[in-house]
């Protein structure tokens, strides 16, 4: 039987099995064999943008007069040695089962779902009455827009980060210089003293050599203590750098709206802290216990060795823990009269002046109270604080939000005092029993829970004065 080409544009997948068969080539009209016309179709595939019922008239044509019918009419009149296929004259034994092409099939019946088309990708005639050409290049417009912010976000952090860099790198560079001059400064006084202690020893043997000093007298000889001032004086300064050092401090939390603040006691109770007191700021009249956590102030003089921390004048202590981030305590007054702090490292610690007292300066924050009042104080600025009275206060800090808050302890939190503030270091607690005998203690609020207390009557007469 003579071979000759098939249909212009038609194409047929024929399969036996799993394993399809090469596709028929396009080729003019012909008549077969078997009396059947292959009908010739400009088009075998439905262009983009047709319906789908188009799509499934044109696939039904298609098997009706060739795909099917058409080859299996042509195997059926050849030998059952030599069925081979129309177009490449494979051979194929015995005669392969024809499986209808579902690749044009209506996806209703065949239960796949259609891909929606990508407008990104689409032609014009693509293009459905709900997305125009005018939204299309508007919505690439935009996403140019943003491309080009996030491209100036990213020159901004750059050039910012390399000033800071810069800024920083100066800054030291500064700091190491004046440390190098001083250090020669040092120096050469050491030097200058060397020399005079020694001409005066030297001075002192000649007037020996000259002037025998009678039997049994030696020369008086100063013990070899020049310099240890020296010493002193420049390992308080490296412990000073070393403080501050250790408590610089960069806080790269993105700005935006603060966590609300906790309402509850057991709120409060997640932000506490294990706080003690630092007996080397503690004043010669306060006595510590308690594991440093109780302060009493006694009538006199405790046996605290010298140190350049310690409150000199003021009966004042500070605690032992830098605070930053979010963090809560308690100090337990009894019926005490004092006041409850927080303070910069740098807070003065020699004299009288307000520069050393809590509440009295620009670095330090103090609520205090008795029986009868609150008063919270900043800055020698006094600030009346309504509210009832309580032996123990709790202390909330939200170091990055600048908020200091001050409650009433109870069941139900009592806010006396907040504070919205910057604050630009870490932050210490202070305490300041006011009299001989009073006492003040942070509370262990991490391995006990604290018993709440409830609020008093206010018409009992005993209330303290704190803000709101």
């Amino acid at each position: 039987m003579t071979h000759e080409r098939l249909t212009h544009a038609d194409r047929c997948y024929l399969t036996s099995g799993p394993a399809p068969l090469v596709p028929v080539l396009p080729a003019p009209p012909l008549q077969g064999a078997a009396g059947w016309r292959f009908k010739e179709r400009r088009q075998s595939r439905p262009r983009r943008g047709r319906t789908q019922e188009g799509v499934q008239k044109d696939r039904e044509n298609l098997s009706c007069s060739y795909c099917l019918t058409g080859v299996k009419a042509h195997w059926d009149n050849e030998d059952e040695d030599k069925i081979c296929c129309p177009q490449c004259r494979r051979k194929v034994t015995p005669s392969p089962v024809l499986h209808k092409d579902t690749m044009l099939e209506d996806p209703n019946k065949t239960g796949v779902q259609a891909a929606p088309a990508d407008p990104r990708w689409a032609g014009p005639e693509d293009v459905g009455p709900e997305v125009s050409p005018e939204p299309l290049q508007q919505r690439v417009q935009d996403s140019e827009e943003d491309v080009e912010a996030l491209q100036r976000e990213v020159e901004a952090i750059d050039h910012d980060a390399d000033r800071a860099v810069e800024d920083s790198e100066e800054i030291f560079s500064e700091m190491i210089r004046l440390m190098a001059e001083k250090r020669r400064h040092v120096e050469q006084q050491v030097r200058a003293q060397q020399q005079k202690e020694v001409s005066r020893v030297r001075e002192q043997l000649h007037r020996g050599l000259e002037n025998p000093p009678d039997p049994g007298r030696s020369p008086s000889i100063r013990p070899p203590r020049y310099f240890e001032e020296v010493a002193a004086v420049t390992s308080k300064l490296r412990d000073q750098v070393q403080d501050v050092l250790n408590e610089m401090q960069i806080d790269f939390s993105p700005a935006g709206p603060t966590e609300p603040e906790p309402k509850t006691r057991s709120e409060f109770m997640a932000y506490s802290r294990e706080i003690t007191l630092d007996p080397n700021t503690a004043n010669r009249r306060l006595l510590l216990s308690e594991g440093n956590r109780k302060v009493q102030r006694m009538p006199e003089a405790q046996g605290y060795s010298s140190h350049p921390d310690r409150f000199s004048y003021y009966g004042q202590v500070l605690s032992n823990q830098s605070l930053t981030g979010r963090c809560y305590w308690e100090v337990d007054w009894g019926d005490g009269e004092g006041g409850v702090a927080v303070a910069y490292k740098d807070i003065g610690r020699d004299g009288e002046g307000h520069q050393s007292l809590f509440g009295r300066n620009e670095r330090s924050w103090m609520l205090y109270g008795n029986s009868d009042s609150y008063q919270f104080y900043h800055d020698s600025l006094a600030t009346p604080v309504p509210g009832p009275w309580s032996s123990r206060v709790g202390v909330y800090l939200d170091h990055g939000a600048g908020v200091l808050s001050f409650y009433c302890v109870s069941e139900m939190m009592t806010l006396l005092h907040r504070v919205q503030t910057t604050f630009t270091q870490p932050l210490h607690v202070g305490l300041r029993p006011y009299f001989d005998g009073i006492a003040a203690e942070l509370c262990d609020l991490k391995s006990t829970q604290a018993v709440p207390l409830p609020l008093p009557d206010r018409d009992s007469g005993s209330g303290f004065t704190a803000m709101r």
